[in-house]
């Protein structure tokens, strides 16, 4: 496939850099894009690679990164990008209903079959929204050690596993993160506590038809999905001088 790319942004530094802004947006026009669909006509059915005519994605990225105080830093984060397809078909999922006009919908392809005029519809796993916030504390706890605190959120919006079928759509959700450790000036070590999914925010890595179970979706999570909680230990190791 190729592409077409195009981006304007700015880049600042405020308050004897104590505060940065970026700002950018683009515009992204490809030609033969390689996608993945989920065929049903296939035994069993399974995800393959197709090749779509057109894709576009056009939008705005915004990030700052604020030092609050010699302590406390705040950086965060903002995208909106709108991936859609302009030219593409693919199959159509079980249970789409059948449109009666060609090339639109799900429609009866001249030569027998069905397929899914695709275009309009946004690309796979590619969310519209999402932020990101992260805060950062470091303060002298005693003598030669520090201790550092962050906190982190991620949020994106919905997404498609597989375009058409809404039943396949994920849910935008949210994650809360946060680690703890204390480590000596050199860093040579730290040692940390930390929480993933905090709020236990549950939610589906991909959806799709279970062909074992016509009519039935197959739901998928990962580690992520669910609250961690934990304590790390780390060591930094140097090499010694060889100079002589």
């Amino acid at each position: 496939g190729t592409s077409q790319d195009f981006e304007l942004g700015v880049k600042s530094t405020l308050f004897d850099r104590h505060l940065t802004l970026n700002f950018a947006a683009f515009y992204e026009k490809y030609h033969n894009f390689q996608a993945q669909t989920y065929d049903t006509a296939v035994t069993p059915a399974a995800f393959i690679l197709s090749n779509a005519g057109g894709l576009v994605s056009k939008g705005l990225e915004a990030d700052f990164n604020a030092k609050i105080t010699s302590e406390l830093a705040v950086s965060g984060g903002a995208t909106y990008a709108d991936a859609t397809y302009t030219d593409f078909t693919g199959p159509c999922y079980t249970g789409q209903p059948i449109s009666t006009v060609a090339g639109t919908g799900c429609y009866k392809e001249p030569a027998g079959g069905y397929a899914a005029n695709l275009a309009g519809y946004p690309l796979t796993m590619s969310p519209k929204w999402s932020f990101t916030a992260v805060v950062n504390y470091d303060r002298p706890v005693a003598p030669g050690y520090v201790l550092d605190a962050s906190v982190n959120y991620v949020w994106k919006s919905d997404v498609y596993t597989v375009v058409p079928d809404p039943n396949t759509i994920i849910r935008g959700y949210g994650l809360l993160g946060l680690n703890i450790g204390v480590s000596p000036d050199d860093e040579r070590w730290r040692v940390g506590f930390f929480v993933r999914n905090l709020l236990d925010e549950r939610f589906d890595n991909y959806i799709f038809q279970n062909f074992v179970d016509p009519g039935g979706y197959a739901h998928g999570t990962a580690p992520e999905a669910r609250r961690t909680i934990g304590m790390m230990l780390d060591f930094k190791f140097y090499g010694g001088d060889a100079s002589s």
